[in-house]
């Protein structure tokens, strides 16, 4: 962050700090601002605002923007436009939940005595007001405040949250904001990092699946799908019975008698060939398509994991 923008987020900061003192009453109302708070993982989460009272804790996240605001509650990213170009940032609402979390687990209490608020302090309109909820402002931050009225904590609770808060953060100094902002590069670099190999991780899944589809087609019924023979094989060989799937001869053919008829089982038997792949049974098929429609060939019966096939001369 440039030393310019960082004055423009400090004075923003402080803008809304005169306001909240002038106008909030401070025996009900206890500020704190620029909170540095210890994250389990040895990082750290700066909020922007937290008031503590009777009504509840809230927590304000405060954004010094210009120009037009696009987003809503689901988006991981907003957008910024201003002077016809775009800028993304992190969802506010996103943002300050983790702040809240991180409050909700020091202080052992639960979402419900939370408010979050999200304040654009800047000459900025959100263009997309309908999709976004009642605690995203632009303005009225004050009267958002004292319209909750239900309260949730009584005056010790109050004054034991307002200490707890106040020993458990960091000091606030230069060095403490320097520290958060290079522990949030490093957390950035490191997840762009991560996405971008998974994202490499995916492509190549993804090209691998493709390649494996255009060298393979399942064949659920192999007399649906009829391979073509070449010129030459039908040259060579009439009795060629085109197959989807690589056709094996067997070392020794039966061939069938077509004036002599079998009149007992065990000759019937003795004409059906085994699988000269696995050696198993095979099952007499009809071609349904192809040059050899209406002819019969023998197919391995535990097709298609065996695609032993013997043809019917």
């Amino acid at each position: 962050m440039s030393l310019i923008s960082s004055f423009k987020g400090i004075l923003g900061e402080t803008v809304i700090n005169v306001a909240m003192w002038l106008k909030l009453e401070k025996e009900v109302y206890h500020r704190l601002n620029n909170i540095t708070l210890p994250l389990s993982n040895g990082g750290s989460t700066q909020i922007d605002h937290v008031i503590v009272s009777v009504y509840g804790i809230f927590v304000i996240e405060t954004k010094n923007y210009k120009g037009w605001i696009f987003g809503n509650e689901k988006q991981k990213q907003w957008t910024q436009v201003i002077m016809g170009r775009k800028y993304k940032f992190q969802n506010p609402l996103q943002q300050n939940y983790l702040h809240i979390k991180t409050l909700a687990d020091l202080l052992e209490l639960d979402i419900r005595y939370f408010h979050s608020m999200i304040a654009f302090i800047g000459e900025c309109e959100l263009k997309t007001r309908d999709e976004l909820p009642e605690q995203v402002l632009t303005s009225g931050m004050v009267s958002y405040i004292k319209k909750k009225q239900d309260k949730l904590l009584d005056e010790d609770e109050v004054q034991a949250i307002v200490k707890q808060i106040d020993s458990s953060r960091f000091i606030k100094s230069w060095r403490t904001n320097r520290t958060h902002k290079t522990y949030l590069k490093d957390k950035h670099s490191n997840l762009n990092t991560k996405l971008k190999s998974e994202i490499e991780s995916s492509d190549k899944i993804k090209s691998r699946k493709a390649h494996k589809r255009s060298d393979q087609v399942q064949v659920e019924n192999p007399d649906a799908f009829i391979k073509q023979p070449t010129s030459a094989q039908l040259n060579s060989d009439n009795t060629i019975f085109p197959t989807p799937f690589e056709v094996s001869e067997p070392e020794s053919k039966v061939i069938a008698s077509h004036n002599v008829k079998p009149n007992n089982e065990a000759l019937i038997s003795e004409s059906i060939p085994a699988c000269p792949k696995c050696q198993g049974e095979m099952i007499k098929r009809v071609a349904k398509k192809g040059i050899r429609q209406g002819q019969t060939f023998y197919g391995c019966s535990q097709f298609p994991k065996c695609r032993g096939v013997v043809n019917v001369m």
